[in-house]
């Protein structure tokens, strides 16, 4: 996988909503942090999107959205945004947050390795 530009259409993601152009953009501008977002690419096809953001010496994979997930492309697309982080910045630290047993287990084949789990409970009004 490689990276490209600019965002393009609307792209079905490992979460449940879709995401188009416009949710990119606003992560883009994103005041608190410097966030780029990528078109990730596989033999000239998009494959989906990540974002990245630095802040206070640390790069974060922000999000992963994936046309077609799987452990095999999520795992790629980690590794991608950490030879992304190491090019585009001089953060020495790189982190990242899943929401779902499917990001731990993309996260270890692709070198990073889970420091903590914690558990989010919703409640209802």
């Amino acid at each position: 996988m490689t990276p490209g530009s600019q965002p393009a259409p609307s792209a079905q993601t490992a979460n449940p909503i879709p995401r188009g152009p416009a949710f990119f953009q606003y992560l883009a501008r994103c005041p608190a942090a410097a966030v780029r977002v990528h078109e990730i690419f596989d033999g000239g096809a998009r494959k989906g999107h990540l974002a990245l953001s630095t802040a206070h010496g640390q790069a974060r994979i922000a999000g992963v959205w994936l046309d077609v997930p799987s452990a095999e492309t999520l795992a790629a697309a980690y590794r991608l945004a950490q030879r992304l982080a190491r090019r585009e910045g001089d953060a020495p630290e790189i982190t990242a947050m899943g929401s779902s047993a499917a990001s731990e287990a993309a996260a270890r084949p692709a070198g990073l390795r889970v420091r903590e789990r914690r558990s989010v409970y919703l409640a209802q009004k």
